[in-house]
């Protein structure tokens, strides 16, 4: 066992390593109009006093604001990016013990190279809130298989397992398929098996894990006076966000799937393992499929084709991927190793062109102009002056190091924004922000947009334009 932890540990921080080679320099240089500039903009509005839902208005779960404040108070920007490093090297670490309950450690480390092929094509830059969840998402899944094929787990795990299920449903509740599934399952096999008093233990020793984060959570809301706020905005605006009708049918968004799990031979080392796997646990893999498919539909329930969306379920493809490498496994190490390496950089060789090219151009600045609008207002306008910008994210107010003068920093991206036009307009009248910078690029004609263009023409004047990009000043 303390060889596996050695491996698991150095494989984790060397692909760990390889993540921050592909990612950029940082948030505001190669991320700008992500959701990466949202989420850092929680952490520095939130170190200089702003309350989440409050004062910033999103329809995320409270994690990931905390997640982005705790990284700001350790140290900035630099102290986000090294907690989204941090986990996902507890990611690799725990998918390494994953890999193991179905194969050799030499085939497991095969697998975690595939996992960060897979990852890095899916994370989209980086700093998004399903990598903060994938070590927990990791943990349950660790946790699940071990009761699913082998029936024994300890007490603590399952209190954490709870604990990890809390962490994620406030972070965001679609990413729960793996517990919902897998409680399912735990509820059948215990009843078919009349283990009653057991399921009682199990399901008590849960909700002890899940209360050990949920009540501390809420105490802090309910004391902040944000908790109503929380369940509104997290729940309530998020369900409208899921229903919103999306470009794509159900029937495209698979197909979309499809070729992307293609691309990457996923769908191919789920055939190959399954016919494995039938051999070994005969039908407990058909149970298997089903609860792959239910977390995959989860993360496409919004019908949007964002890669990121797919980080969830990479977990659940480690089964499939080490009874594959199990599959091919030779008794000499070092002739498995060369042909495996030569079969991965033949079977991915346009993933890997592509992460040398992400790597090639981590350094590449691509929000000078954005930079060029803040540098104005940040010389223009004092420390305790207000800003508003519309539908640039949390960019302008990074660079010029000024808060916006109402929580709707950035707008949802909702098709229809009657649940939030009033609310909208409202702060605008209570605190009209000192500079308003309007983008032309980004005006889809939704209400937002109509009314902005209505409180500028009557409260403000045209100070400088740079690109797309207009600065207004108040009169």
């Amino acid at each position: 066992m303390k060889f596996d932890r050695l491996v698991a540990f150095f494989s984790a921080v060397l692909l760990t390593i390889f993540v921050w080679l592909t990612m950029a320099t940082s948030v505001r240089k190669g991320l700008p109009l992500l959701d990466a500039s949202i989420f850092e903009y929680f952490g520095y509005a939130m170190s200089h006093g702003q309350k989440m839902y409050l004062d910033l208005f999103d329809h995320k779960g409270p994690v990931i604001f905390l997640i982005n404040y705790i990284g700001y108070v350790l140290g900035g920007p630099l102290g986000i990016k090294f907690l989204y490093l941090f986990s996902i090297t507890v990611f690799f670490y725990i998918s390494y013990f994953i890999s193991r309950i179905f194969t050799s450690w030499k085939s497991s480390i095969v697998t975690l190279v595939i996992l960060f092929i897979v990852f890095v094509s899916f994370f989209e830059g980086g700093w998004g809130l399903e990598g903060y969840v994938l070590p927990f998402l990791t943990y349950s899944l660790y946790i699940f298989l071990k009761f699913f094929l082998h029936g024994k787990v300890k007490s603590i795990e399952i209190v954490l397992t709870g604990v990890s299920f809390a962490v994620v449903l406030f972070t965001k509740a679609n990413m729960i398929g793996i517990w919902l599934a897998f409680a399912l399952v735990i509820l059948f096999q215990s009843i078919y098996q009349k283990q009653f008093l057991y399921l009682a233990k199990i399901v008590g020793l849960f909700l002890l894990g899940t209360s050990l984060f949920v009540v501390p959570l809420c105490i802090y809301l309910q004391l902040q006076g944000s908790l109503w706020e929380m369940f509104y905005q997290s729940v309530i605006m998020n369900f409208i966000y899921s229903k919103e009708s999306s470009q794509l049918t159900i029937r495209e968004v698979l197909l979309w799937y499809m070729e992307k799990a293609n691309a990457l031979q996923i769908n191919f080392m789920i055939l190959i393992s399954s016919i494995v796997a039938w051999k070994r646990y005969s039908s407990k893999i058909l149970i298997y499929h089903l609860i792959f498919l239910s977390c995959l539909f989860l993360s496409l329930v919004s019908k949007r084709p964002y890669l990121h969306y797919l980080l969830v379920i990479i977990p659940l493809m480690i089964p499939y991927i080490s009874l594959t490498l199990d599959k091919f496994v030779q008794k000499n190490i070092f002739k498995y190793f060369a042909i495996s390496i030569v079969g991965l950089g033949l079977i991915y060789y346009g993933e890997i062109q592509s992460i040398k090219s992400q790597i090639n151009n981590r350094y590449v600045d691509v929000s000078v102009y954005e930079k060029e609008v803040a540098n104005y207002i940040r010389d223009h306008s004092d420390k305790n002056d207000r800003i508003y910008s519309h539908r640039l994210n949390g960019i302008i107010y990074l660079y010029s190091e000024r808060l916006s003068s109402t929580k709707f920093f950035f707008v949802p991206s909702l098709k229809d924004e009657t649940p939030i036009i009033e609310s909208f307009k409202e702060s605008f009248e209570t605190n009209p922000p000192k500079y308003i910078v309007f983008d032309s690029k980004w005006d889809y004609g939704r209400l937002t947009d109509s009314y902005i263009k209505e409180f500028i023409q009557k409260n403000y004047h045209e100070d400088k334009q740079i690109d797309t990009m207009k600065i207004y000043r108040k009169n």
